[in-house]
């Protein structure tokens, strides 16, 4: 036929016009590897036996503190080691202020900062969103890498409206096959965290 079948595409061969049908490709496909949803306070978010099949990981969610106060401090750890062996350096834009906020990197953490996100005395229903993305997490002999970014509002948009960006980084070459997400605190009902895999 002169116009193909359904689906396919005109190619030039250099020397005819052919139809084909179009190879579709699987590269860059999300696929979710686990979610957990708080529906009671809970100490922290675990993903266990995470295997080397994915190009990088996405780690995205919701999360609340039980602290009373107005705020807490969240992080990731990896393989649950609570070692002083991760760095991180963050960048926050905080309404409270109306300034850029540079924080100078801590060294020697037990955990990579991921947000500062609301806790019991803050607005009532208010969380911190937040995404990671953990590039070259399976490899032997590469330092292991985190880049995110977070928003929250804790008490109003007028006053404590704040947005971030973070990057991190444990120190050690280790494969990656656990994930923790947590706070000093437990994590509020309604939090939430899912972990895709990016191929």
């Amino acid at each position: 036929s002169t116009l193909g079948t359904s689906g396919q595409v005109l190619e030039s061969t250099g020397g005819a016009a052919v139809w084909r049908t179009p190879t579709v490709g699987t590269a860059g496909a999300m696929t979710q590897i686990a979610s957990s949803y708080a529906a009671t306070s809970q100490a922290n978010f675990n993903f266990s036996g995470i295997t080397s099949a994915y190009a990088y990981l996405q780690i995205v969610g919701e999360l609340r503190s039980d602290l009373a106060d107005v705020a807490e401090n969240f992080y990731v750890i990896f393989n649950g080691s609570t070692a002083a062996a991760y760095e991180f350096f963050h960048i926050s834009f905080a309404k409270s202020t109306d300034a850029v906020q540079p924080v100078p990197a801590s060294t020697a953490s037990s955990g990579i900062y991921i947000g500062t996100g609301p806790a019991a005395n803050s607005l009532a229903g208010s969380f911190m969103s937040f995404e990671g993305k953990l590039f070259n997490y399976h490899s032997t002999w590469i330092k292991k890498n985190y880049d995110g970014r977070y928003s929250n509002v804790r008490t109003s948009v007028v006053s404590t409206a704040e947005m971030g960006i973070n990057q991190g980084m444990w120190n050690s070459t280790a494969p990656i096959t656990q994930i923790t997400v947590k706070g000093a605190n437990s994590l509020s009902s309604g939090s939430w965290v899912a972990l895709h895999g990016i191929t």
